[in-house]
């Protein structure tokens, strides 16, 4: 038997909100961790995704993009938290789309004191381009660390957009560095640094001594972003700290990249 394809439900806030007090949410947390965090829970804002990225299927499966309102999300947090539950997790990584109903949330939560911790384990969309609404988020967050892991990470596209490329991989972290010099709190910030920086190397093995020798425009962005945390670390004493990566690849890279070219010419011989 096949199952015809229906049509995608869009009337999100008619759904019925389960009843949660029928789970020990402690006893529950005791054998299932929703990424990596205990004593929480789940819960959905959205269906279906707007964007068409190459490595994601959920814009094969959701054609549609749908929201619940700001209320009856709020409503549901808000029953979660009398609960007991100080931490919830939000599945869906587009909660912030649409900008207006995310600080809408976030201003209701704030006014009713809920006192609630919030994570996104898929991460959040978001422009490093955006200065006004990087200022906002982390000043109003005020997170302990931050993990900048967003760049424009393809070599070959850097020659095409250098402008683009060297503005989201170096000037945004510089931007970024602007705003944790003045927070109120001490944030650690930390900020990936890629191989490439060494460019045209002799040498054979590398480490944080080896001659910075940039070779392509997203090199020149890695190893600004590189002194920029060096530099606002000794001049203004924020904790910055990174890591050199060399080749990390997950089985969604496209078939740009070089190591699925080799597979793929391996597998067809």
């Amino acid at each position: 038997h096949v199952t015809k394809t229906r049509a995608q439900f869009n009337r999100l806030d008619s759904l019925p909100v389960y009843d949660r007090s029928l789970v020990n949410y402690k006893k529950y947390n005791n054998r299932i961790v929703h990424a990596g965090v205990k004593y929480s829970m789940a819960i959905q804002a959205t269906r279906g995704c707007p964007y068409r990225c190459f490595y994601c299927d959920v814009y094969k499966t959701t054609l549609h993009h749908f929201r619940r309102s700001v209320d009856s999300v709020f409503e549901e947090v808000k029953m979660i938290a009398d609960l007991g539950v100080k931490r919830i997790e939000f599945i869906d990584d587009i909660f912030n789309v649409k900008k207006k109903d995310f600080v809408d949330f976030f201003n209701r939560v704030k006014k009713e004191n809920l006192n609630l911790s919030f994570f996104f384990p898929t991460a959040l969309k978001g422009d490093l381009l955006d200065t006004v609404s990087l200022h906002n988020i982390i000043n109003q967050i005020l997170p302990d660390e931050i993990y900048n892991y967003a760049d424009q990470d393809h070599v070959g596209w850097s020659y095409q957009i250098p402008t683009y490329s060297m503005s989201t991989t170096a000037l945004s972290v510089i931007n970024i560095l602007e705003i944790l010099k003045y927070t109120k709190k001490k944030i650690k910030y930390f900020q990936p640094i890629s191989s490439n920086i060494f460019g045209l190397t002799k040498n054979k093995k590398q480490n944080e001594k080896t001659l910075i020798n940039p070779n392509s425009i997203y090199a020149i962005g890695k190893a600004t972003a590189l002194m920029a945390c060096k530099m606002y670390s000794k001049n203004y004493g924020i904790f910055a700290c990174g890591a050199i990566f060399f080749n990390h690849e997950s089985p969604r890279r496209s078939e740009e990249y070089v190591t699925k070219k080799i597979v793929k010419q391996s597998v067809e011989i």
